[in-house]
């Protein structure tokens, strides 16, 4: 896929996607892309049930739903996670805080 190309990760998506062996969850947000051209932030949650299915939904910044994908099994030990997507650069919530700081605005 093109957007593969122009999309870089965080240090802390790196991380994740490597302590969990989860670069599937990566590949899911990318594919979305195409349906969501336009949306320049995007929130993308996975929410994981007691059964080890999960849901992964995108909302804008308006908190509206913008695209979602359920996931049937994932590991046990996998976390509920929020990743943020913006200029294209997908980046966990503290890491986007640690770059904007009050001394910015």
């Amino acid at each position: 896929m093109e957007f593969y190309k122009e999309v870089r990760i965080s240090g802390g998506v790196k991380d994740l996607a490597d302590t969990y062996n989860c670069y599937w969850l990566l590949d899911i947000i990318l594919s979305k892309q195409a349906g969501l051209k336009g949306l320049h932030f995007q929130i993308w949650n996975l929410l994981k049930f007691e059964n080890n299915s999960a849901l992964l939904m995108c909302e804008n910044a308006s908190k509206q739903m913008a695209a979602y994908e359920g996931i049937s099994k994932i590991d046990s030990l996998f976390p509920n996670i929020t990743i943020w997507l913006f200029h294209n650069l997908l980046i966990l919530p503290h890491e986007a805080l640690k770059i904007v700081t009050p001394k910015d605005y």
